[in-house]
């Protein structure tokens, strides 16, 4: 090739290319581009281009075995540097740099070639900066905080931070600062040794890191089936309770089937779930079946018979397994899964052939696309000869491979960090409706929610708590579990006075004391329980305050619990915070290292001003910066956690705790000793030691303690722009990867039991989950470990749990389903009117959720139009267009629902056939039309009206009759005129002033006929008012002096007989005054209301008067002994109405009399008192008085003269309108501050007119004409011409003709 190449050399020409000329590897797997997987691509990138041999014996320094590509103490990245470095042909390091450039491959500490040079000057940390470094930056998103629960979210993180400054604040001491005492070794070496394989010492913790034992093979089957027999009988005899005790006997009994199967093909595997809550002691079920089952009777091991995994690598550390992604070479980006080696696909096929049984702890968190590709990883692993992974005659494999299956967890746990909950319903795929979800998710969920073939086959549910005894704190966590926090344990919590006493454990009293149980009994107030309740229960209310009082008692008891936030920011934080105080409490100076930021190229060409942020940098909190802290706390015996896997043969993972011994610095570096001295650390040292809590003893070369371990420098790259789909501005940050271990998220503390307490944070807003604090809430075993951080509302965990979790319960055990009613009962719905599926609000817009038309477009449809680039949908014919298809103001998202084509711009669909049209086949005022549903187009308004009215003779006639009129006009518009008006114009003058003189007149008379009903109407109820009033009294008059008339009779029936008469014919005569004035007064009443005006009311001190000199009998009348109770439970009160000063005799104490059929008024009384208004007012338009208790404001006085005025400070307001018109129909004058608009004149002569500009305008209706249909007189502000008026008949209704043609009436010439 090279030979020909020169030959045709003189043929060639050269051509710019985008992209330097680079190898394409076809069918075979490419470096990862942006820097992800360093190690994968250099090994890569040496398996390409280096020249390599599988035979043994012919490898040498040039050509190695393909064994030897990397070296024993390097790395990948390190070998293929150091290759490129002795590359002795200048073109292949040039193929090969085009390679690594389009890949963007760059080995470990490259130096001229490097994508990652950083130009800028290096951060150098001051004292004056270290307080702003130490600060921890909250992010602010400008999208998010327009919407009210992340503002409220930040918030609370600042207020939590702020509370940890008060908390935690330190004051000045003098340190004594003990002495380094790994002063002097080799930090060289020591990171050597660290890649030699761990030396286990004497004094090991466990038994599993010595040399393995070699057992001799059982062969006696009986022997081992009875011995797992007499194991599973003897499990509840010696410490498992009645459920742990039956999932130890559900396993052993599967292993014994299996053991006496000839033919394992024809037995199900076991998938079987131990669910249970915190402390239930699932982990014990699980360790007890590895050790004492699994290992010590069947001498399986873990890792070949058996695989014990889980998510977190803490969680697997606890139980000796192993993570998820590390057991079964999963990519942890979700992707990528077929990337993995051909030797570990080897090694993993072969420890699967022997793969019997596989646990998974914490189910919870694992999403449900990984358990899908955990699932189609065991079916790949396990080969298709193995027993078990295929049913007898079924050509499709088991799930897992036909491997048993056990899901341990609680399901009221925090969800996956990525993925779909497990305990979220799959309602489409239950209900068997189309879903657009990926395979993974579908399949994960399948596993889970599935029937028996594919899913779990049972549940067994751990509900005794081991961890705690407390029964008040087993009852808060059960509460905060179901989302039904009650208020008595909430004041509990704050210390506040509860309706129980201090005892209550949620079921019963404690104390049993007798004066406790008569106060719960009784259900006395809060206070007076706090203050008569026993000692014992004081005692128990004050164990029960666990919200931080004050800062100085927080400090005390939060000295050493582990504190555990729901956010990253807040324990970023608190670690820092807290370091600094624990190190002030032992009397240590704090050393600060500071991490260095490392700027790539791409970034400072996008950004050359970036280098200016790197103090900044150093406030974000660890997870935002590759789990890499920017100031990182340190000084002797302060307790640290790994921030990444640091050694996996040692039990070194991620979360693992341990304290600093010392650091050792690098051997040549400049003035070791001033940098031992120094507070800040701007250069870092070589190595920090740390002494990790394993559950193994080992040591490392060099070092004579156990368990130390020297943590190196780490370097990672994060992004300042990683919500963007391609982020660019990438910096590589060096930092040790440890975090100050005095606080954690909610997230890494499942699993765990913390002896020393919790300071855990329930203030967690209305967007936050409750499960975050009940996890928190249950790392306790007591009542005395639980530090609440700040006080919290109780709405936030009264919420109830979601039905998806309890769901998936009751499916376990058994319960049938009816998932169609389920999903109606619990899942609002909505049809998209593209795809027609039912789909909740989250698939929707907001607006789109609300509409019910064509325009209810779910996401995924909008999706998938703006990829066939028709983003947008015509409101007009639904369809969906391009965007040149519209006018250029419907770009805006504001004109979502009004968007419109150029089309049916164009076009109008008429209501009768329901076709498009343009618009020459509409008339002109059909084509105007507002209302869709009136548009009628010329055809068919053709074949519609047979017969028309002309509008000068009013004679209906055939449309033929208007053969004329039609040939200068398209349709019939309510102008139309026949052919015999047409041809005689002067009559046709004469006819119209006829027909207007006669409409005048006759609208004249029908106002006045009007007025007069009105009045007479008026006046009919007045008088059936006054008489039903009458009538009431004299009932009430006669049932009242019944009693004291009988008695008057027997005492004194001989004595006065006249006086009696005399009595009663004065009280007819005084019945019969007031009937007459009462009559009189309501006559006034209805003239008033016919004239439109107020006069002050006459009469009323005469009744007053009246009422003075002859009282009414009193309520208070004697009554006998037998109707006494009947009468107290019916007392009558007389009051004065505040309106119309007459007396109202009524039953009602206090509230409302109803005074309305006398007066038209009702009134408030209390406590048999009448309750006045605080204000009397004087109408400024009819001189009436009125009463109000506004004191500054607006009276509304439209029910008596049809006016509103205003007050200010208890005085009718005196500043004049602006404006004064004078009426044109009336020719009144009236006062108005309206400058352009409508003036309402009703309330004096039943009209209204327009102003313009402080002037009358000619828009006011000021000319009669008369309705050609139901002859109604309407008003206009045309004489002649179209008129258009909507009124309503005299029947009430409103008219169908609102448009009609009035010819202009011509001046007549004179003779």
């Amino acid at each position: 090739m090279y030979s020909a190449g020169r030959e045709l050399q003189h043929g060639w020409y050269l051509c710019r290319r985008l992209r330097p000329l680079c190898p394409q590897l076809a069918n075979s797997p490419v470096p990862s581009k942006w820097g992800e997987e360093p190690e994968r691509n250099a090994k890569l990138t040496l398996a390409y281009f280096r020249a390599w041999t599988l035979n043994k014996h012919r490898g040498n320094a040039e050509v190695p075995h393909v064994y030897r590509l990397r070296k024993e103490d390097a790395t990948w990245e390190q070998s293929l540097r150091e290759w490129l470095l002795q590359l002795p042909c200048e073109e292949t390091k040039r193929y090969v740099g085009n390679f690594l450039s389009v890949y963007r491959v760059r080995p470990e500490n490259e130096g001229e070639n490097s994508d990652d040079e950083d130009d800028t000057e290096d951060l150098v940390v001051t004292a004056g900066d270290l307080a702003q470094a130490c600060d921890t930056h909250v992010p602010v998103n400008e999208e998010d905080t327009k919407k009210g629960k992340w503002s409220v979210h930040r918030s609370l993180i600042v207020d939590a931070i702020e509370r940890a400054q008060k908390h935690w604040n330190t004051l000045p001491c003098e340190a004594c600062p003990l002495p380094n005492p790994c002063q002097g070794l080799d930090s060289k070496s020591l990171l050597k040794s660290v890649r030699c394989k761990a030396r286990p010492v004497s004094c090991e913790k466990d038994s599993c890191m010595r040399e393995p034992e070699v057992q001799q093979e059982i062969v006696n089957i009986t022997a081992v089936k009875n011995h797992v027999e007499e194991w599973a009988g003897g499990v509840a005899q010696d410490g498992c309770n009645a459920k742990q005790a039956e999932v130890c006997r559900k396993v052993a009994s599967q292993v014994v089937q299996e053991i006496l199967s000839e033919n394992p093909g024809v037995l199900e595997p076991l998938r079987w779930a131990v669910h249970g809550g915190p402390g239930t002691g699932k982990s014990y079920v699980l360790n007890r079946l590895r050790k004492e089952l699994f290992e010590d009777i069947l001498g399986w091991k873990q890792g070949d018979e058996f695989q014990v995994v889980t998510l977190q690598a803490v969680m697997a550390n606890d139980l000796k397994g192993d993570t998820i992604h590390h057991a079964f070479g999963l990519n942890w980006q979700g992707l990528g899964d077929e990337r993995i080696s051909g030797h570990k696909l080897l090694d993993l096929s072969a420890k699967a052939l022997r793969w019997r049984w596989l646990i998974i702890d914490e189910i919870s968190m694992v999403s449900a696309e990984l358990l899908a590709r955990l699932e189609l990883r065991c079916r790949e692993l396990v080969r298709d000869l193995a027993q078990g992974k295929y049913a007898k005659d079924a050509a499709y494999a088991r799930p897992f491979g036909g491997l048993n299956v056990i899901l341990a967890g609680d399901m009221w746990q925090l969800p996956p960090p990525r993925g779909t909950f497990l305990g979220d319903v799959p309602w489409e795929w239950l209900t068997q409706c189309k879903t657009k979800k990926v395979a993974h998710t579908i399949r994960g969920q399948e596993l889970v929610w599935g029937e028996t073939s594919d899913g779990i086959h049972g549940v067994t549910e751990l509900v005794e708590c081991e961890r705690t005894q407390d029964i008040w704190l087993q009852s808060l966590q059960n509460e905060v579990r179901n989302g039904a926090l009650s208020e008595t344990n909430h004041a509990f919590l704050h210390g506040c006075p509860t309706p129980v006493p201090g005892s209550w454990n949620g079921h019963r009293l404690e104390c049993n004391h007798a004066m406790c149980q008569k106060l719960l009994s009784e259900r006395a107030a809060p206070d007076a329980i706090s203050r008569s309740e026993c000692d014992m229960c004081r005692t128990e209310r004050r164990s029960k305050a666990r919200v931080a009082d004050s800062a100085a008692a927080a400090s005390a008891k939060f000295a050493g619990a582990k504190a555990i936030f729901a956010t990253n920011a807040v324990k970023y934080h608190v670690n820092k915070l807290r370091a600094k105080a624990w190190a002030a409490a032992k009397g240590q100076v704090l050393q600060y290292a500071i991490a260095k930021d490392r700027i790539s190229s791409m970034a400072l060409r996008e950004k050359p001003d970036l280098g200016k942020e790197k103090l900044t940098w150093l406030q974000r909190h660890d997870q935002d910066c590759g789990s890499l802290y920017g100031v990182l706390p340190l000084c002797l015996g302060m307790p640290v956690a790994a921030a990444d896997h640091l050694d996996r043969s040692r039990g070194i993972l991620r979360g693992c705790a341990g304290e600093i011994v010392g650091w050792v610095w690098p051997a040549d570096a400049v003035g070791e000793a001033r940098q031992e001295m120094t507070q800040i650390w701007n250069e870092l040292p070589a190595c920090i030691l740390v002494r990790f809590k394993t559950k193994t003893t080992w040591r490392v070369e060099g070092i004579d303690e156990d368990n130390v371990f020297p943590v190196a420098p780490q370097k990672k790259p994060w992004y300042l722009d990683k919500g963007r789909r391609r982020p660019v501005l990438r910096v590589t940050r060096k930092q040790f990867p440890l975090a100050p271990g005095f606080a954690t998220t909610a997230h890494a503390a499942q699993g765990q039991t913390c002896k020393e307490g919790v300071v855990m944070d329930m203030h967690i807003g209305e967007a936050g989950d409750p499960l975050t604090a009940y996890i928190a809430l249950t790392r306790v075993q007591d009542r005395h470990g639980l530090f609440v951080y700040r006080p919290f509302p109780a709405a936030p965990f009264q919420k109830g749990a979601k039905v998806g979790r309890e769901l998936l319960l009751r499916f376990w055990g058994g319960e049938k389903m009816d998932w169609s009613a389920l999903r109606a009962k619990y899942r609002d719905e909505r049809e998209c009117k593209e795809c027609n599926e039912a789909k909740p609000a989250s698939a929707f817009t907001a607006g789109r959720w609300k509409r019910a038309d064509a325009a209810r477009v779910c996401k995924e449809c909008i999706r998938r139009h703006a990829e066939a680039q028709q983003p947008w949908q015509c409101m007009a014919c639904t369809a969906w267009k391009q965007e040149d298809a519209f006018k250029a103001e419907h770009a805006r998202p504001q004109a979502t629902f009004y968007r419109i084509c150029k089309t049916c711009e164009q076009t109008h669909v008429c209501s009768v056939c329901k076709t498009r049209k343009d618009e020459k086949k509409f008339s002109a005022g059909a084509w105007k039309r507002a209302r869709t549903g009136g548009r009628v187009c010329l055809d068919c308004s053709r074949k519609a009206w047979g017969w028309w009215r002309c509008s000068v003779c009013k004679v209906q006639q055939a449309a033929s009759a208007f053969e004329s009129w039609l040939a200068q006009h398209r349709s019939c518009n309510g102008d139309q005129v026949c052919s015999n008006c047409w041809k005689c114009p002067i009559p046709r003058r004469s006819i119209s002033k006829a027909v207007q003189r006669v409409a005048a007149t006759q609208a004249k008379v029908t106002v006045k006929a009007a007025e007069e009903k009105k009045a007479r109407a008026i006046a009919d109820v007045w008088a059936a008012i006054a008489e039903r009033k009458r009538k009431r009294e004299q009932d009430g008059t006669t049932k009242e002096a019944e009693p004291k008339a009988t008695k008057c009779r027997q005492d004194d029936e001989t004595e006065m007989p006249g006086a009696e008469m005399g009595e009663a014919s004065a009280e007819e005569k005084r019945k019969r005054d007031m009937d007459n004035a009462e009559t009189e007064d309501a006559e006034r009443r209805a003239k008033k209301r016919k004239d439109g005006t107020h006069e002050a009311r006459e009469g009323q001190p005469d009744l007053q008067a009246k009422e003075k000199e002859d009282p009414k009998p009193s309520d208070k009348t004697t009554v006998p002994a037998k109707e006494g109770k009947a009468t107290q439970k019916r007392k009558l009160c007389e009051y004065k109405c505040p309106h119309c000063s007459e007396s109202v005799t009524s039953t009602v104490r206090t509230g409302q009399v109803d005074h309305r059929r006398r007066c038209g008024n009702r009134f408030r009384v209390k406590d048999a008192r009448v309750v006045d208004k605080a204000y009397v007012y004087m109408c400024p338009f009819c001189n009436g008085e009125t009463v109000s208790n506004t004191r500054t404001g607006r009276i509304d006085h439209r029910s008596v003269c049809g006016n509103r005025f205003y007050v200010e400070e208890g005085r009718v307001s005196t500043v004049a309108k602006a404006y004064v018109y004078i009426c044109p129909f009336c020719n009144g004058e009236t006062s108005s501050n309206t400058k352009t608009g409508q003036i309402d004149h009703r309330s004096i002569c039943g009209n209204q007119f327009y102003v313009k500009e402080g002037h009358v305008s000619r828009k006011t209706r000021r000319h009669a004409h008369s309705c050609p249909v139901c002859q109604t007189v309407v008003w206009s502000c045309r004489s002649f011409g179209q008129i258009h008026v909507n009124h309503d008949t005299p029947a009430g209704k409103p008219c169908k003709k609102t448009k009609w043609f009035v010819p202009q009436q011509k001046p007549h010439k004179r003779r």
